[in-house]
């Protein structure tokens, strides 16, 4: 639930913000990572995504992204 919440909180600053419209956002989630979290969690997501360093190679590579 609170993921959820997270998310939707998100979803609002967008819409709020003139970024993006509802419609944009329902299908940015739904056409984006819900297909991929149906089916496994962030974190498998991202380990498999970052070849075979796995966790640590994502962490290493997207680290400053994720904190700007």
């Amino acid at each position: 639930m609170r993921l959820q919440a997270a998310l939707w909180r998100e979803a609002l600053y967008l819409i709020e913000s003139g970024v993006a419209s509802v419609e944009d956002v329902d299908k940015a989630v739904w056409a984006g990572p819900g297909l991929r979290w149906a089916a496994m969690g962030p974190h498998m997501l991202f380990n498999l995504g970052a070849g075979d360093g796995g966790m640590e190679e994502f962490c290493d590579r997207y680290t400053d992204s994720f904190h700007t």
